[in-house]
């Protein structure tokens, strides 16, 4: 086996390679977060902020290449955008530019504003905390305000806000905004 770009024959015959890397179900552990080949260090202090609830952070792109005396890891630098880890209403005023949120939670949010988060979010995986911790990703963001969503419970409608309360003792601050639709991650 010799090609154009190598001045000899490879040490190996086998054109397959198999790379296991021991990560989190998700690509996050303790100590890094891993996406795709690239891996961003915690705690490294290479994040910078980009604004509108968006941060920079700076990684380690990893790929395999054969080589003359064998098999090398290669490894470069690389930056890739996240979302700050935030609660999603701050998130959403920030992206937004609103003012502070609890001054915000009475008025619902204009159709543009829920059609550009709705675009900036669709598919973003977030943590819901209440009752135990759950992840689900975003589908959509629904049309109405939270404070007019109904469903039916055993042969009974319940509004959300009213579901919310009975069954986590939460009253929802924001419930002139639209929520999310989703799926359990």
């Amino acid at each position: 086996m010799q090609g154009v770009y190598r001045a000899g024959p490879l040490p190996f015959t086998s054109k397959e390679f198999m790379i296991k890397l021991e990560d989190g179900n998700d690509g996050t552990n303790e100590r890094c977060t891993l996406v795709g080949k690239t891996f961003f260090l915690h705690g490294s202090g290479a994040r910078s902020e980009i604004g509108n609830g968006i941060q920079c952070w700076n990684g380690f792109y990893q790929s395999p290449r054969p080589t003359q005396i064998g098999l090398s890891l290669n490894i470069d630098v690389s930056s890739k955008s996240f979302y700050e880890p935030i609660p999603v209403i701050e998130f959403a005023a920030e992206f937004l530019n609103l003012e502070d949120p609890s001054i915000m939670a009475p008025r619902p949010l204009s159709n543009d504003d829920r059609l550009k988060l709705k675009k900036v979010l669709k598919g973003i995986k977030v943590e819901v905390i209440h009752g135990r911790i759950r992840r689900y990703e975003i589908c959509d963001i629904t049309e109405q305000p939270t404070n007019q969503l109904r469903f039916t419970e055993d042969g009974q409608q319940k509004s959300v806000v009213q579901y919310f309360c009975e069954k986590y003792n939460i009253i929802l601050r924001h419930a002139a905004w639209p929520s999310f639709q989703s799926a359990l991650c």
